[in-house]
């Protein structure tokens, strides 16, 4: 994918500003992982922190880690996301898609918010294992990322309620 077009996926959406910035670092893949760290200070061990199976990089953390398949397929199933992916750029190529050209509603406007609010919750959950010791369940990822969806979708729509029902997005008053 260019960078142009990388540029305005992250910059386009109508979301928070420290999201977009996280979305750029994730595009340039110059988010801290374990392995990314690892140039600077050895350290003892780079397994992902989710799924301890794998170095953690940023193609794993977002892409491959089953902790993190398991999260998407559940996206997917609730919100119609392709959850085929295994690179960055397939990520995208699959968000880019939830907004389709010909639709300029409130709707695809929305959809368009659901891989970085993916990516957001993952790296916070991420975090939260690292820094806090917090442990990750596919209910709190759930938990996080609707509450996002909610809140930025509220924002963006002006409505009462923002939700998933059946694979559709479901914007009440």
């Amino acid at each position: 994918m260019r960078t142009y077009d990388k540029f305005l996926q992250t910059w386009g959406p109508k979301i928070p500003v420290k999201i977009k910035v996280f979305l750029w670092f994730l595009y340039l893949e110059r988010l801290i992982t374990k392995v990314y760290r690892s140039r600077w200070a050895p350290l003892d061990a780079t397994d992902c922190t989710l799924c301890m199976a794998a170095p953690e990089t940023v193609t794993h953390l977002f892409c491959t880690c089953q902790v993190v398949r398991e999260f998407w397929a559940q996206v997917g199933r609730t919100t119609g996301l392709q959850t085929s992916f295994q690179t960055l750029d397939e990520l995208w190529a699959v968000g880019k898609a939830m907004k389709r050209a010909d639709d300029n509603s409130l709707v695809a406007v929305i959809s368009q918010s659901i891989v970085p609010v993916g990516a957001w919750t993952i790296w916070r959950m991420r975090n939260d294992t690292v820094f806090n010791g917090v442990r990750v369940y596919q209910e709190n990822m759930w938990e996080m990322f609707s509450g996002c969806m909610w809140e930025w979708g509220r924002y963006i729509a002006k409505a009462n309620e923002v939700h998933f029902r059946e694979g559709a997005l479901q914007i009440v008053g």
